[in-house]
């Protein structure tokens, strides 16, 4: 099962949260921030400087925790990543939860903080 789909033209869809809707909607989902202020942070993207736009949402999925991931499946050597880099950049395989079955690749803020993960 996916976390999150974004299709170009569609949107977002969160499984977790089971909602979806726009651009705007997502950052709104994404930063934990209102309707309205996402749609000010995307109107005014250029005024911005990254400071800023940390401040104004946490850029975590409420109760995001790492994934147990297999860094040495022959999935993820498949894909090119030495078990010793798939550990060093948090790459595995999930075995279990809402990612089983695919190789999980996770997304992280400037803080290092987790933000989400890819497939």
């Amino acid at each position: 099962m996916r976390a999150l789909v974004i299709t170009e033209g569609k949107g977002f869809y969160c499984f977790a949260a089971q909602k979806g809707g726009d651009q705007i909607a997502l950052v709104s989902h994404i930063r934990d921030i209102p309707v309205k202020e996402a749609a000010e942070l995307l109107a005014n993207k250029t005024e911005r400087n990254s400071t800023s736009y940390r401040e104004e949402g946490t850029g975590t999925v409420p109760g995001l925790k790492p994934l147990d991931l297999d860094h040495g499946h022959d999935a993820v050597i498949a894909l090119g990543f030495s078990p010793e880099d798939a550990v060093a950049l948090g790459i595995g395989y999930a075995g279990k939860g809402i990612m089983r079955g695919l190789v999980a690749i996770p997304i992280r803020l400037e803080s290092g903080e987790l933000a989400g993960y890819v497939e």
